[in-house]
């Protein structure tokens, strides 16, 4: 039998087995805590419970109960198989047990079934019970003062003193000021409440923590969301304070690779002089510089994009550009860091592409390099992995999710976002604002380097609040195309499209002036003009 708890006894908390509830709820729930769950119709009240139960049985091997007032035992089997929870297995075991009671109607046999219950909870040695639910077990009770002493006698002086975790489950009806009779919020421990809204056509679903006797209520409302197999997911924010240092060990050297691409004809690496042609005076006074800049200008350069470290945050940003030359740059990127090191795996979420479209085109840009077909797929694209979505299919929690689970499950050193401006564009602001900065936090406790890569920002405060929130940012300034005469083996016509670099990092301010070889992608079948 779980031990008694007293007052003279430390509570402990038990975790449920769901990391994001247990966050949620400060580390679990204490043995002989008694949960309100209580919520709409259709919002998950049935399922998270049965989650919690299962994980207790699946992690804890702890013997558990499910009373049901309102479901038989084959309908609610039928419906946890569906989403990944065999209960089955787990009643074949000796650890899960059900009680139809949808049979109860006065109550003469509500008391006699739950003195059976409480027999066999101490029979069986239950840790663990789910009650679905009270809504229907006192609609059998008329009587209010009634009510009150029957739930006290079985919940607060039967299961709690056995150390019981209770999660008694609620409906309760739109528009509705208390739940049930009122009685119940009393006596439990916590209040959990459940509720979804309808986003542009998509589910969102809400928990909110109305109270927590055991913890502080840190987040008193989350987004959550419930998917076969995970079953449970509630978004919370990052803490700043568990980030670790950045990796050293997953350096990026982007500088080396530019040079390989440079070589190639892919990039050109121009000279100031070569820039100020076509660079209007503001931006001419910007870049001109002396011999002694020069020299601090190319090592706080090397610093900035030859040593950034794992979990840096880098923003790149286009002005005068089209969505093109963010594609064609977030996929040079990607190209680039594959290059870098070859122990890394890097990833690409895409808006707009499709990860055939994005990997015919890195084969083009390494073929560029006259690198053999074979080691392109074996050395080069079996590190990449594409996420390709659209953010309009999904509402903004889950989407940054999604994203979250790609740099997670494919353990991403690298990850590459283009275009971030399409979700401005899409989504709330400031919604996605606080959304994208828990993905910075996230990618930072993994470790991992992201680049996010932006066109034509018009929003000058947005963009500033984005440069606040980054380790590097870059912001290339696209200019008309250059046709010009080159040697080498031949006199040829080149197409350069220059894009002068401004880059602010934690070593200072530095320029670096960029061209696309525009010919030299087109015959890659990288880019058609």
């Amino acid at each position: 039998m779980a031990d008694i708890i007293s007052d003279n006894i430390r509570i402990e908390n038990i975790p449920t087995g769901i990391e994001s509830l247990d966050k949620l709820l400060g580390g679990g729930i204490p043995r002989g805590a008694i949960v309100l769950l209580a919520g709409n119709p259709g919002t998950g009240k049935t399922t998270i419970a049965a989650k919690i139960l299962y994980e207790a049985m699946k992690r804890y091997n702890d013997p558990t109960m499910y009373i049901s007032f309102v479901q038989s035992y084959r309908d609610f089997i039928s419906q946890m198989t569906s989403i990944g929870m065999d209960f089955r297995e787990l009643e074949a075991k000796g650890l899960f047990h059900y009680v139809e009671a949808l049979t109860i109607v006065d109550e003469e046999a509500l008391i006699k079934q739950l003195e059976e219950i409480m027999d066999n909870v101490i029979e069986k040695r239950i840790n663990r019970i789910v009650l679905d639910s009270i809504s229907a077990m006192l609609q059998i009770i008329n009587n209010r003062a009634r009510v009150r002493e029957i739930v006290q006698n079985f919940f607060v002086s039967g299961l709690k003193p056995l150390g019981v975790i209770s999660i008694i489950i609620a409906e309760h009806p739109y528009g509705a000021q208390v739940i049930g009779y009122g009685v119940e919020e009393f006596i439990v421990d916590a209040v959990l409440i459940l509720r979804f809204t309808h986003e542009e056509g998509k589910l969102r679903r809400v928990i909110e923590v109305r109270k927590l006797r055991w913890a502080p209520i840190n987040v008193a409302e989350a987004v959550f969301h419930i998917r076969p197999k995970t079953v449970l997911t509630i978004y919370l924010p990052e803490e700043p304070s568990e980030l670790p240092e950045p990796s050293k060990i997953k350096t990026i050297n982007l500088w080396q690779a530019f040079q390989l691409f440079a070589k190639a004809g892919i990039l050109k690496l121009l000279s100031s002089e070569r820039c100020r042609s076509v660079l209007d005076g503001a931006s001419l006074k910007r870049f001109e510089i002396s011999s002694a800049q020069r020299d601090i200008n190319e090592y706080i350069l090397r610093k900035s994009i030859g040593e950034i470290l794992g979990g840096n945050q880098v923003l790149i940003v286009f002005k005068n550009a089209t969505g093109g030359h963010s594609q064609i740059a977030s996929q040079l990127f990607a190209a680039a860091a594959l290059l870098a090191q070859k122990n890394l795996k890097v990833g690409i979420v895409s808006f707009r592409a499709s990860p055939s479209a994005i990997k015919q085109k890195i084969r083009g840009l390494y073929k560029g390099l006259n690198i053999k077909t074979e080691s392109i797929e074996t050395d080069y694209l079996s590190r990449l992995s594409i996420l390709s979505i659209n953010p309009a299919s999904f509402i903004l929690e889950e989407l940054m999710y999604r994203m979250q689970r790609f740099v997670e499950d494919y353990r991403l050193s690298v990850v590459v976002i283009e275009d971030l401006k399409l979700l401005f564009e899409l989504l709330e602001e400031q919604r996605v604002l606080k959304n994208l900065y828990e993905f910075m936090l996230f990618t930072k406790r993994r470790q991992a380097l992201s680049m996010y890569f932006m066109v034509n920002p018009t929003d000058e405060k947005l963009l500033r609040t984005l440069q606040s929130i980054v380790d590097l940012y870059i912001e290339f300034e696209v200019q008309p195309l250059q046709i010009t005469m080159e040697e080498g083996g031949g006199r040829y016509f080149s197409i350069i499209q220059p894009m002068p670099a401004y880059i602010y990092s934690v070593h200072g301010h530095s320029s670096l002036c960029l061209g696309l070889g525009i010919d030299k992608l087109v015959k890659l079948g990288f880019l058609i003009v």
